[in-house]
């Protein structure tokens, strides 16, 4: 017994409507930087940050979209002082 044939259907992507908005909004900002010296003027640090705010924006096909912003951020490094 032989499988069916497969249907393949192609079709083409001719594009989307789209806009360019900007819009200003509030939203939060927290972070925490810690350093460790292990001589004066020589150490290691990070920092963990966490950002968020979210804005309604018009759609080109009409009425609103909900678009949220901001993340988390983290990073390390050497520290010096001089």
């Amino acid at each position: 017994m032989n499988p069916s044939p497969s249907v393949v259907v192609a079709r083409t992507f001719t594009g989307a409507p789209t806009a360019k908005q900007s819009k200003s909004t509030t939203g939060f900002n927290a972070g925490i930087d810690v350093t460790k010296y292990f001589t004066k003027s020589f150490g290691v640090g990070g920092i963990l940050r966490a950002t968020a705010a979210s804005a309604k924006l018009d759609s080109p096909l009409g009425g609103q979209v909900k678009v949220r912003a901001g993340g988390l951020e983290a990073g390390a490094g050497v520290r010096l002082r001089f």
